[in-house]
């Protein structure tokens, strides 16, 4: 097992996976690319819309796909463009026989497990430290994906510290968290439950909202792994709420 740092046009991720995989991987990653880039080159409006898009006949399956789950969510469909891409690798490595696969790409991870893993959630300096999450569904693909108003430079209409998803669907995972953190725009825990309940979450198992050292959770509950205290004085103010 290796892992790889894959970067291809805008895509700039790290994979772990046997060694014989990194070239289908590399292919895979290829051809989601080009498939998008030529769909782009004659439709514009997907490119750039923040609302739901109608495909043309002629668009490929990775296009379809992105447009639906973003239709579902509540965004443009470019907002599930790094669950496409991770589905697409993930996805032709599992049909090649992999049995273990974690490919990350700009805090959205798409994976196929044979064992547990443990993944990080980033929610900035000022945000809390050492969140994270067990993820234990094996053998299957499943993704956990993260969009965020304070840390990294995509655009979201809120200030959401993180706003985390859980799916077996990478694409519709990727675009509920930016619906989700595009929700997340007023501090306090009813807030942040309002938000939660506002979004789309039909074939969503989790999402978790992280704002102003506070956080709080729809769905299945999650395994939290807390690995270093809050930076927050007062730990009443942190809050792993159900909404």
């Amino acid at each position: 097992m290796v892992t790889h740092d894959i970067h291809y046009r805008e895509t700039s991720a790290r994979l772990t996976c046997r060694r014989r995989y990194l070239e289908p991987a590399w292919q895979a990653l290829r051809a989601a690319h080009d498939q998008l880039r030529a769909y782009i080159s004659q439709d514009r409006n997907f490119l750039h819309s923040f609302s739901f898009v109608n495909c043309s006949p002629a668009a490929p399956r990775i296009a379809v796909h992105m447009a639906a789950a973003a239709g579902n969510a509540g965004t443009g469909p470019m907002a599930a463009v790094a669950g496409a891409i991770g589905l697409a690798v993930v996805g032709a490595l599992a049909e090649a026989g992999a049995k273990h696969v974690v490919f990350e790409n700009g805090g959205d991870i798409t994976m196929i497990l044979e064992r547990a893993v443990t993944v990080g959630i980033y929610c900035g300096p000022r945000g809390p430290q050492g969140l994270g999450l067990r993820i234990n569904t094996l053998g299957r693909i499943t993704a956990c994906c993260t969009s965020s108003g304070t840390v990294g430079h995509s655009f979201s209409y809120g200030r959401a510290d993180a706003a985390v998803v859980l799916a077996d669907d990478p694409v519709l995972a990727d675009a509920t968290a930016t619906a989700l953190g595009n929700r997340l725009r007023y501090p306090g825990t009813r807030s942040l439950k309002a938000a939660l309940q506002n979004t789309p979450h039909q074939g969503v198992r989790t999402m978790i909202a992280v704002m102003d050292g506070k956080v709080a959770y729809q769905g299945e509950t999650p395994a939290w792994l807390i690995t270093r205290p809050f930076p927050c004085p007062d730990q009443k103010e942190i809050r792993h709420v159900p909404a």
